[in-house]
C-alpha cells in the first residue's frame, strides 16, 4: 500500500471538482480513510489538488440523510449515511416495504446502495372461491375496491351476495356467496329409466400447478389430486377433493403459491461466481472473485419481489501485485452466516453477516479489511428478529401476530362456517420460531343426513356444507312428516331434526277374527269410516264403525269378535221410562217392550227380539223430552225481578233475573226455555251479599254471563259463569283482598265461533248389560 505524502484523498468522487473529476476519475477508492488503491489502467495524476479543501486529513464519505417513509421508520446510520454503514427501513403495523430493499448501504461513492423504499398498506382482502354448482364471472382481483362477481349453473340458485367489493380494511362486503338447489327440481334420472352417476363440475389445473385423477368432470365418490410446480406450494384449500353424492366438491379448489420468492433474470460474474440461495422466502446471492481478483460492488445481491436485482451488480476486478492477506479468518455466530471474503482476506477486502430467518444482526455495518491488518469493527451478533407473519386463509388473528415478539402471543379463529385444525395459540419463541404448527380454517360441515325410508334427500346431504341445503321427499303413497328442507348451519349443525316418510291416510285395519270389515279400511282419508261385524255365535265388542280423523289416526280402537252366550244380554230401561216382557235372561225368539213416562217420546223400537247368536234384533231405544212450544211461568224472585219472556217462556226465547241493590243472584241469570218444555237451570235466587262500602267494589257480571256467588267482603269470592253458547276470558274466580281490590282479571263472555250442540252416544251390547 503506498499513501499520499501530502495530501489526502477524499472518498466520493462526487465531491470532487469538476476539474478534479477529470484529472482523477480512474483513481478506485474503497471504503478506507487515507488508503487508497490504483487502477492499474492509469497512473495516478499529482495534478489533482483541492480534493479535501486544504484540511489536510480525509474526511468519511457520506450519503443524503434517509427520511422515515411515510406509515414507517428508521434504525442506524442513516442521517446522514457513512460510507460502509447501513440504514434499515421499518414500517408500521399493516405496511408493508415495496420499491426497494429493506436495509440500504451507503456506498464509497456517496451513493446509497439501491432507491429509497416507501411503505404500502396491506389492503389486499383473501382470495375468494367460487361457489360449489357456481363460478365467479370474470376477473375477481384482491386489490381494494375491485368487485368479484357470482353466478350459480340451473337449477342451482345464489344464496348471498352476488357482489362482494374489496374494502380498505382488507375484507370483503356482503355475506358468503353459495348455491342452493332451487325448488321444483325433480326427475333425478333425467327421465331415462335408469339412475345417471352423480357427477361434478370440471376441476382444471391451476396456474404453476396441475391435477391428477378423476376431475374433468368429477364423478360422485373419485377424487381429483393437485400439485404444484417446484418453488409453489398448495393454498386455499386440500390437495385431494372427493366429488359428493350431492355433485359438489368436498371443499374449495386450491391455489399455487410461490414459496421461494420473486424471480429475477440469471446473471454472470466474469472471473467470479454468485452463489444464490433462497433465504427466507427471497432469492439472495452472494458473489466471491476468483484468486488475484478483487470484489467491487455489494457482495450480497436480493431479488426484489418486483423481479429486479436490489443492487447494483458487483464485478470482480484484477488486483495490484502487492496485494497481501492482512486480516484474520472470521467465524460465523449461532443463527449466521458469513459472505464476502471472511477468510484469507485482503486489504480492502469486506466481510458480512447474514443472519438466518428469525434472527437479525446487532449491526449492520460491512467489514473492512484495513492495511493495519485488523478488521474495521468486531463481528457482530445475530439475535432473534422475533417470529414471522400469521396469515391464515379464512382465519381472524388476534394478539401479536403480524409480526411476534419473543414471549408474545397470537390468536388465531375461524372464520363463520371454517373450522380450526391446529392449536389456535401460538407463543414466540427466542429462536424467532412460534412454539408450534400454523393451524388451518377448513370449511366447517354437518353431518351426513340418511334419506327417509321410502322416500329420499337431494342437495348438499352428505356431508352438509355450511349455508347450503338438504331437501327430503317421499315416494307416491306416502307424505313428509316434518321439515322438507333442513340448512346446515354455521356452527355445524342442520336447522331442524330429519323428516319422516309416513303412509298417507289412516293405517289400513284387518278384519277381526271371527268377524269381517267394510267400507274405506285400507288407506282410508280423513273423514272415511270403516264398519265391523261378527259372524254368527260372535258379538262386537268395541265400536262397530271407527272413522278415519286429522292426523291420520282411528276415532278408537278396532273392536273385536267375542263368542255370544246363549241368550241375549239383560236389558235396563231407559231414562224416563220402563221395560216389560222377557227383558232379564232371555232366550232366543223372546222379545222386551219399552214405554216412556209422560212428556216423552220413545226413539228407537218399541220391540226388541232375541236372537240367535245372543243378540237383540236392535240398538236399545231412548226416551226424549216430547216437543213443547212454552215453558212453564216463572216468578220474580224476592228482593229482584226478570225481565223478558218469563210467564210463560217461548221456547228459544230468554228470561234475564236481576237483583236488588246490595243483594247477589245465586245461580244462572239468564235462562233458556229449550225444546220439550223445560227451562235451560233452576230459577235462581236473590240473596243480600255485597255491603255498602265494603272492601271491594260491588261486580257486575259480563254481558252473556253471571254470577254463580258474589260476595265483597274480606276474601269474598265472585264465581263468574257464561251462558250456554259463550267462552269465557280472563278469571273465572275473584277474590277480594285486604288492598280493597279484586284478585284477577274481569272476565268476558264471548259468543262460540261455529257453536253446535253435539250429542254422543256409545252402543253397547245388551248382553253385557247383563254378564257386566
Amino acid at each position: 500500500m503506498k499513501a499520499l505524502p501530502h495530501f489526502h484523498l477524499c472518498l466520493s468522487n462526487r465531491t470532487y471538482m469538476d476539474r478534479s473529476v477529470l484529472i482523477c476519475y480512474w483513481v478506485v477508492l474503497l471504503l478506507l480513510c487515507g488508503v487508497w488503491k490504483v487502477s492499474p489502467q492509469r497512473q495516478l495524476d499529482y495534478g489533482c489538488n483541492n480534493i479535501c479543501g486544504g484540511c489536510g486529513q480525509c474526511q468519511d464519505t457520506t450519503c443524503p440523510a434517509l427520511t422515515p417513509p411515510d406509515n414507517g421508520y428508521v434504525d442506524g446510520q442513516c442521517n446522514p449515511g457513512i460510507a460502509g454503514q447501513s440504514c434499515i427501513i421499518f414500517c408500521d403495523s399493516g405496511y408493508a416495504i415495496e420499491g426497494g430493499p429493506s436495509q440500504l448501504t451507503c456506498l464509497a461513492s456517496g451513493q446509497w446502495s439501491s432507491y429509497t423504499p416507501y411503505c404500502r398498506r396491506n389492503s389486499e382482502c383473501p382470495k375468494l372461491q367460487k361457489p360449489w354448482n357456481g363460478q365467479i364471472i370474470g376477473v375477481c382481483d384482491r386489490y381494494v375496491g375491485a368487485e368479484c362477481q357470482f353466478e350459480c349453473r340451473s337449477p342451482y340458485r345464489l344464496v348471498g351476495s352476488q357482489v362482494r367489493t374489496c374494502r380498505s380494511d382488507g375484507t370483503w362486503s356482503g355475506r358468503t356467496s353459495a348455491c342452493e338447489l332451487g325448488a321444483g327440481c325433480n326427475n333425478n334420472c333425467g327421465g331415462c329409466g335408469r339412475c345417471q352417476d352423480t357427477t361434478c363440475l370440471a376441476i382444471f389445473a391451476p396456474e404453476n400447478g396441475y391435477v391428477d385423477g378423476q376431475c374433468n368432470p368429477g364423478t360422485a365418490g373419485q377424487s381429483c389430486i393437485f400439485f404444484c410446480d417446484n418453488g409453489y406450494a398448495i393454498e386455499g384449500g386440500p390437495s385431494r377433493l372427493t366429488c359428493l353424492p350431492s355433485g359438489q366438491w368436498s371443499s374449495y379448489t386450491p391455489y399455487c403459491r410461490r414459496t421461494s420468492g420473486a424471480i429475477c433474470a440469471f446473471f454472470d460474474v466474469p472471473n467470479g461466481e454468485a452463489d444464490c440461495v433462497v433465504d427466507g422466502g427471497l432469492t439472495v446471492c452472494r458473489v466471491s472473485c476468483n484468486a488475484g481478483y478483487m470484489l467491487v460492488g455489494s457482495s450480497v445481491v436480493t431479488c426484489s419481489s418486483s423481479g429486479t436485482w436490489n443492487e447494483i451488480m458487483p464485478s470482480c476486478r484484477r488486483s495490484t501485485p502487492d496485494v497481501t492477506n492482512v486480516c484474520p479468518t472470521l467465524n460465523a455466530p449461532d443463527g449466521g452466516r458469513l459472505v464476502g471474503s471472511c477468510t484469507a482476506a485482503n486489504s480492502g477486502d469486506t466481510c458480512q453477516l447474514v443472519c438466518i430467518s428469525g434472527y437479525r444482526p446487532t449491526d449492520t455495518r460491512v467489514l473492512i479489511c484495513q492495511a493495519n491488518g485488523q478488521w474495521s469493527s468486531s463481528l457482530p451478533r445475530c439475535i432473534s428478529s422475533g417470529c414471522p407473519d400469521i396469515r391464515v386463509p379464512f382465519g381472524t388473528n388476534s394478539g401479536a401476530c403480524t409480526p411476534g415478539t419473543p414471549g408474545q402471543i397470537c390468536t388465531i379463529t375461524c372464520q363463520p362456517g371454517y373450522t380450526l385444525t391446529g392449536t389456535g395459540t401460538l407463543i414466540c419463541q427466542t429462536n424467532g420460531q412460534w412454539s408450534g404448527s400454523i393451524p388451518t380454517c377448513s370449511v366447517r360441515s354437518c353431518p351426513a343426513l340418511q334419506p327417509p325410508a321410502s322416500g329420499g334427500n337431494s342437495g348438499s346431504c352428505s356431508p352438509g356444507v355450511v349455508g347450503q341445503s338438504c331437501a327430503f321427499y317421499c315416494n307416491s303413497g306416502f307424505r313428509l312428516v316434518g321439515q322438507a328442507n333442513l340448512v346446515c348451519g354455521s356452527n355445524g349443525q342442520w336447522s331442524g331434526n330429519p323428516p319422516q316418510c309416513a303412509a298417507e291416510g289412516c293405517p289400513s285395519l284387518n278384519p277381526p277374527q271371527h268377524g269381517s270389515n267394510s267400507g274405506a279400511c285400507t288407506r282410508s282419508s280423513v273423514g272415511q269410516s270403516c264398519t265391523f261385524v261378527c259372524d254368527s255365535g260372535y258379538t262386537l265388542s268395541g265400536q262397530s264403525t271407527l272413522y278415519c280423523q286429522a292426523g291420520n289416526t282411528w276415532s278408537s280402537s278396532p273392536p273385536v269378535c267375542v263368542a255370544a252366550p246363549a241368550g241375549c244380554p239383560d236389558l235396563n230401561p231407559p231414562a224416563n221410562g220402563a221395560i216389560s216382557g222377557s227383558c232379564r235372561q232371555v232366550a232366543v225368539g223372546q222379545s222386551c217392550s219399552f214405554s216412556c213416562q209422560a212428556g216423552y217420546t220413545l226413539v228407537g223400537q218399541e220391540t226388541l227380539y232375541c236372537q240367535t247368536g245372543g243378540r237383540w234384533s236392535s240398538n236399545t231405544p231412548s226416551c226424549n223430552r216430547a216437543a213443547a212450544t212454552s215453558c212453564a211461568s216463572l216468578v220474580a224472585p224476592g228482593n229482584g225481578y226478570m225481565l223478558g219472556t218469563c210467564s210463560p217462556g217461548r221456547v228459544g226465547e230468554t228470561c234475564v233475573f236481576t237483583c236488588d241493590s246490595n243483594y247477589v243472584i245465586r245461580g244462572q241469570r239468564t235462562l233458556t226455555c229449550e225444546p220439550g218444555g223445560y227451562w235451560s237451570s233452576n230459577q235462581p235466587r236473590c240473596e243480600r251479599g255485597e255491603v255498602e262500602g265494603g272492601p271491594c267494589p260491588i261486580l257486575s257480571p259480563p254481558p252473556n254471563g253471571d254470577f254463580e256467588s258474589c260476595d265483597n267482603r274480606l276474601n269474598g269470592r265472585c264465581v263468574v259463569v257464561c251462558d250456554q253458547g259463550f267462552l269465557r276470558t280472563g278469571s273465572r274466580v275473584r277474590t277480594c283482598l285486604s288492598n280493597g281490590m279484586w284478585s284477577g282479571y274481569a272476565p268476558t263472555c264471548t259468543r262460540k265461533v261455529g257453536y253446535t250442540t253435539t250429542y254422543t252416544y256409545k252402543v253397547v251390547p245388551l248382553w253385557s248389560l247383563v254378564f257386566g
